[in-house]
């Protein structure tokens, strides 16, 4: 197997996996009569994608082409109940620590081996900015806001945040991102923790995440003072609610507010 063969395999498994999430599901297959059990269903495609392709997903994990964690987390967190995570040892090691899986609902064994330590390849993305004309405005204390990005580079990696601050700046932030659910934010990607505020744009890198394909985005930030003044942006789109500061909420918290405004914010790859 050679890097170039990795596309085609992301492509089947974009085509010919299910894929699950906190809000929706999706199943590959031909147009007939809804199945009885959508989750049975799934377990019923799953099996087949693997025993068409996990060799190939195996192989390219053992060269260091892949990264096998959102893989298996998404075979153990919606297929393990199926009976089909039994397929193949593959399955059979802890993300965390390495050990094995046992047969006692994935609890660890007394002894260690070896986990598989992996460098997998990323296209960096472009810098990107939310959209708007600037004014400027104040942020209220213990509130958290997002902001959409709408021209994030779909598969694409990045892992730094940055957002736009005027005059003397105060106190913390805390910034992340969160995916894009039907114009909304929802599931957490990153919370890259508190880090002081500083004039101008100052990123902060955190961990690397991969932008889905919807090539939507929204960074999100909440502050432990009232006193930092940043530029704002009209004609984006923004998110916000009450938050007492400190992690940030994993999905963004329901009944928030909406308005146009958009606080200047970027993303991009360090």
């Amino acid at each position: 197997m050679k890097p170039d063969d990795i596309p085609f395999i992301i492509r089947d498994m974009k085509n010919e996996m299910p894929y699950h999430n906190d809000i929706m599901g999706k199943i590959p297959d031909t147009f007939k009569p809804l199945p009885k059990s959508f989750m049975e269903k799934s377990h019923q495609v799953d099996n087949k994608f693997l025993n068409n392709h996990l060799g190939e997903i195996e192989e390219a994990v053992h060269k260091k082409l892949i990264n096998k964690i959102p893989f298996i987390q998404q075979q153990k967190k919606y297929h393990k109940e199926s009976g089909i995570l039994n397929h193949d040892n593959f399955f059979h090691a802890d993300l965390a620590t390495g050990c094995p899986i046992s047969y006692d609902n994935f609890k660890h064994l007394s002894f260690l081996v070896n986990p598989y330590i992996i460098s997998t390849p990323c296209t960096h993305g472009s810098e990107v900015e939310t959209d708007g004309s600037p004014s400027t405005t104040n942020h209220s204390v213990n509130t958290l806001y997002a902001y959409k990005i709408t021209g994030a580079e779909a598969d694409k990696c990045y892992d730094s945040i940055a957002q736009q601050t005027v005059g003397t700046p105060y106190g913390n932030g805390r910034m992340g991102m969160y995916a894009d659910s039907s114009g909304n934010p929802y599931a957490l990607i990153i919370d890259q923790g508190t880090a002081p505020n500083t004039a101008g744009y100052t990123y902060h890198v955190g961990a690397e995440w991969t932008q889905d394909s919807t090539t939507n985005v929204w960074c999100a930030h909440n502050d432990d003072n009232t006193l930092n003044t940043r530029v704002e942006c009209t004609g984006g789109y923004r998110r916000y609610i009450p938050e007492t500061f400190g992690a940030l909420p994993d999905p963004f918290t329901a009944g928030y507010s909406s308005d146009s405004w958009n606080a200047q914010m970027k993303i991009k790859h360090s």
